[in-house]
């Protein structure tokens, strides 16, 4: 029988915390919170046995769009880091300015 996607990777979470590897705070409560079918705004990180590794946060939509950067390799960052310095440079700059210039060092610290 061949095991689904969501299933291997439950496989794999159980392995793991049965060697007592926990995944990040964050994580952990989305987790919690997707298990649940639960759309309301939890505490993320939350331990069941009343530890205190609980990461309070205010959406738990930010917390899911952040989540996948949780576990992306430094590749990816620095690939979207690019992109992102690439769309900096394409945005059209102001008419009749020119670039700005910042004061010397020793002027600024005077």
């Amino acid at each position: 029988m061949e095991l689904s996607t969501a299933d291997r990777a439950a496989s794999e979470l159980l392995r793991e915390l049965a060697a007592g590897r926990q995944p990040h705070p964050i994580l952990r409560g989305l987790l919690a919170d997707a298990l649940r079918g639960s759309a309301e705004a939890t505490r993320l990180g939350e331990v069941p046995s009343g530890g205190t590794d609980v990461i309070p946060v205010r959406s738990l939509d930010n917390a899911r769009a952040g989540a996948a950067w949780l576990t992306a390799s430094p590749g990816e960052r620095g690939a979207a880091l690019h992109d992102l310095l690439l769309l900096a440079d394409a945005l059209p700059r102001r008419a009749g300015r020119e670039r700005e210039r910042f004061p010397r060092l020793e002027r600024a610290a005077a």
